[in-house]
């Protein structure tokens, strides 16, 4: 009998924006595209111009986002609407990769003396901070969610089975 969608999907749905997301930003901030397709990239690189510049940290990291965590995710999602067993297997991976990534894109900075970020506030706190904090925190929150379901099934698993009569 086939399952429909658990009830934790919209929160899973979490993994397909954030891969899409990073990826429009990248390729909207080219410099070359169109000037109605390249508005939101330019305007999020007023916060770190290091995505005008093809810093090579930047332009590394998202490659990884466009090509393993952007697939991942999806995958990821999938597997949350056909409940498939390795679905909080594939969460842990996916939110480590993005925990990483966003813990790495701070510290680079941090590092540089926040020497790309513009420090008007909107640019700063909303843009830069605001925005890639979100995905600390929902990475984190899924990290332990998938945890506390990992541990659930090896404590089932290791637990002592019961004779039938």
């Amino acid at each position: 009998m086939p399952r429909g969608p658990e009830p934790r999907s919209k929160r899973v749905s979490s993994f397909p924006l954030r891969e899409s997301g990073a990826v429009a930003m990248e390729t909207t901030a080219h410099p070359y595209w169109p000037r109605t397709l390249s508005l939101p990239g330019k305007e999020y690189a007023k916060a770190d111009s290091r995505y005008m510049t093809s810093d090579d940290f930047t332009v590394a990291m998202e490659s990884v986002t466009a090509w393993a965590w952007g697939p991942l995710s999806f995958l990821t999602f999938l597997a949350f609407l056909c409940r498939h067993p390795a679905r909080f297997v594939l969460q842990l991976i996916v939110s480590l990769g993005q925990l990483y990534g966003d813990i790495l894109y701070f510290a680079t900075e941090a590092r540089a003396g926040w020497t790309h970020s513009d420090p008007r506030p909107l640019y700063f706190w909303v843009y830069f901070v605001g925005l890639n904090g979100i995905w600390v925190v929902v990475p984190a929150a899924l990290i332990a969610d998938a945890c506390k379901h990992l541990s659930a099934a090896q404590r089932a698993h290791d637990s002592p089975r019961q004779k039938a009569h």
